[in-house]
C-alpha cells in the first residue's frame, strides 16, 4: 500500500470504523471522563484547504466524523470551514500566538482573542489545539500550562479546553503522522502526548494490521491533510518538503535540545 494517499487515508477510516464505529468528536472529550471504547480522528489544517475538504468528504461518505483545527488565517476560509461543519464533523481553532507574537504572553492574548472571535463567526468553536510551529523556538502551549491562566482563559473565552492539555493521554493510543511517519519520536519536535501505550509503526502496512486487529480500545488518530494526495505530482511535492522540512528539525534539535 502505497501510504499518505487518499487511498490509504481510506482503508485506515474503514478499519477505525469497524471497530469503534461513527467516531466521537473531541468536544465529548475535551475535560470530560473518557469513554471505554473510543476513536477520535483529529485533523490540524495547516494548509492545502483543498486537501482537508477532500478528507472531510471522504469521512462523511464513510459515515465517520473528525475535528478540523483551522489557522487564522493561513487557512481561514469561511466556505470551506462551513461546508466542513455541515458535514457534522467539529472545528476548532489551530492557535499558534505565543509564536506569532515572539514569546509577548500579553501580545499573544490579544491575538488569541481576535483569531477566535474571526472563526467564530463562522462555526461554533469549543475546543483548540496548539500548532506546533517546529523552526520556532516557542512552545505555543505555554500560553496555557499555567493552572490559574489556564482555568481563567478557559472560561474568558467559553472554551471547553485545550487538546493537549485538557485530555488524559495516559491510557489512549495516540497515532499521528508528524514528519510523514508513524513513529512519535521521529522527526517530531512538539506533536507529542504522556501515554503508557506503546503506537508507533514502521509502516503504513503495519499500521493498517494493528488497526484491522485488535487496537487499544481507547485510540486518538492526527492526521495533517496536506500530506495525504492521490495525484503524482502533489504526492511528490509534498514528500520533498517534508524530507526539507524533518531535516529542518533535525538541525534545529541539535542546536535546540
Amino acid at each position: 500500500m502505497t501510504d499518505f494517499t487518499l487511498d490509504a487515508y481510506r482503508a485506515y477510516v474503514l478499519a477505525i470504523r469497524d471497530r469503534f464505529g461513527d467516531g466521537v468528536l473531541f468536544r465529548d472529550l475535551v475535560g470530560r471522563p473518557l469513554p471505554a471504547l473510543f476513536a477520535a480522528i483529529r485533523h490540524d489544517v495547516d494548509r492545502k484547504l483543498e486537501r482537508a475538504l477532500a478528507m472531510a468528504l471522504l469521512e462523511k461518505e464513510l459515515g465517520v466524523v473528525a475535528t478540523y483545527y483551522f489557522r487564522v488565517p493561513h487557512t481561514f476560509d469561511r466556505a470551506v470551514i462551513r461546508e466542513i461543519a455541515a458535514m457534522g464533523h467539529e472545528i476548532g481553532y489551530h492557535y499558534e500566538n505565543l509564536s506569532e507574537s515572539d514569546g509577548d504572553v500579553t501580545k499573544a492574548l490579544e491575538d488569541f482573542a481576535r483569531k477566535l472571535e474571526q472563526l467564530r463567526r463562522v462555526a461554533d468553536i469549543c475546543t483548540i489545539s496548539m500548532h506546533g510551529r517546529p523552526l520556532m523556538p516557542y512552545d505555543n502551549r505555554d500560553l496555557w500550562r499555567d493552572p490559574d491562566r489556564h482555568a481563567m482563559l478557559k472560561e474568558r473565552f467559553d472554551l471547553l479546553g485545550e487538546v493537549y492539555l485538557d485530555v488524559d493521554y495516559s491510557d489512549i493510543a495516540y497515532i499521528n503522522d508528524t514528519g510523514r511517519n508513524w513513529s512519535s519520536g521521529r522527526s517530531n519536535r512538539r506533536d507529542r502526548v504522556d501515554s503508557a501505550v506503546q503506537a508507533d509503526f514502521a509502516s503504513g502496512d503495519e499500521l493498517l494490521s494493528y488497526l484491522q486487529g485488535s487496537p487499544h480500545p481507547k485510540l486518538v488518530f492526527q492526521v495533517h491533510p496536506e500530506r495525504w494526495s492521490n495525484g503524482t505530482i502533489e504526492y511528490a511535492t509534498q514528500w520533498a518538503k517534508d524530507v526539507g522540512i524533518n531535516t529542518a528539525k533535525a538541525v534545529l534539535q541539535f542546536l535546540r535540545p
